[in-house]
C-alpha cells in the first residue's frame, strides 16, 4: 500500500481532489494545508516542476491567511520553507546530523 500511496499517479489524483476541495470552499485552511503538502510530494519526487513548486507555494500562502492558528498550516509552511533545497535527502541530512 505505501507504494502506491507514494506514487506519482496517487499525489495526482490527491491534488485534483484537493483542487476541487478548495474550489468549492475557498475558505477551507485544511484542504489548501494538504494542496501545499502534495505538491511539495510532486516536486521533491517527481521531476521538480516549476509549476508544482509555485502551486505548493500559492496553497500554502493561502492556507496561512484564512487560519494562522492550524497546525496543518505551519506544516504546510514547514515544508514549503524546505522546496528550495535540492533534494529531500539534504533534509534527512540535516535532520540526522
Amino acid at each position: 500500500m505505501l507504494n502506491r500511496l507514494s506514487s506519482e499517479e496517487y499525489r495526482l489524483q490527491a491534488a485534483d481532489l484537493y483542487e476541487a476541495a478548495v474550489a468549492a470552499d475557498p475558505g477551507f485552511a485544511q484542504a489548501w494545508s494538504a494542496l501545499s503538502h502534495v505538491n511539495t510530494e510532486l516536486h521533491w519526487h517527481h521531476g521538480r516542476s516549476p509549476r508544482t513548486l509555485a502551486r505548493a507555494r500559492v496553497a500554502m500562502d493561502r492556507a496561512l491567511a484564512i487560519n494562522p492558528d492550524l497546525p496543518e498550516v505551519h506544516i504546510a509552511r514547514g515544508m514549503g520553507h524546505m522546496l528550495p533545497l535540492e533534494a529531500p535527502e539534504q533534509v534527512n541530512r540535516a535532520v540526522l546530523a
